[in-house]
């Protein structure tokens, strides 16, 4: 295995002030390739800042092909028959993270569960959608944009409404109701 940090020190000497280490380290520097055997065609001179730059352009150039793509998905899935989506959708060839939605809502409830009701309100109105619009991204016909899970993320931790039960009122002429069954 070669020794990278000797070769960087060796590599640094190269620049010494000095000129006798200068020369010892060229020196030392042709001994090391001889003995490890690597020929000055192996050695590859990379500058720091060009290798991150030459980065940075092939992640703009990933997202930018990324955001084209998302475009032309978006156009389809606008376009594409309902019907279509949902035939689709039952065959598994649509992603449908709405298992994935579930947990962030479960998160943000602090629960281990979704009940089957009071949670639906405060997540229409964090993400300012329409109550079929969550049932058509609970039955996986539309796509859960990448948006509402960012909101979800963001938004204050989210709490249950509880509706006042329903009350049973039977008459009783003033009576106590368990009074009012016949005997």
């Amino acid at each position: 295995m070669i020794d990278t940090i000797r070769l960087g020190k060796l590599i640094g000497a190269l620049y010494s002030p000095n000129e006798g280490e200068r020369n010892a380290a060229a020196g030392r520097l042709y001994d090391w390739l001889i003995t490890n055997r690597v020929h000055p065609d192996d050695v590859v001179v990379d500058v720091k800042g060009e290798r991150d730059a030459r980065f940075d352009r092939l992640m703009q150039r990933f997202e930018d092909e990324n955001t084209k793509l998302r475009k032309e998905n978006a156009f389809f899935v606008e376009h594409a028959d309902p019907k279509l989506r949902s035939k689709a959708q039952k065959a598994g060839l649509i992603e449908n993270r709405w298992d994935e939605f579930a947990v962030l809502l479960c998160q943000r409830f602090h629960l281990d569960d979704l009940p089957a009701r009071g949670w639906q309100e405060p997540v229409l109105g964090v993400l300012g959608i329409s109550k079929s619009q969550l049932q058509n991204w609970k039955l996986g016909v539309a796509k859960i944009p990448e948006s509402a899970f960012s909101k979800l993320r963001a938004a204050p931790s989210l709490t249950l409404t509880k509706k006042k039960p329903r009350q049973v009122t039977a008459k009783t002429n003033g009576h106590h109701p368990q009074s009012a069954l016949p005997v």
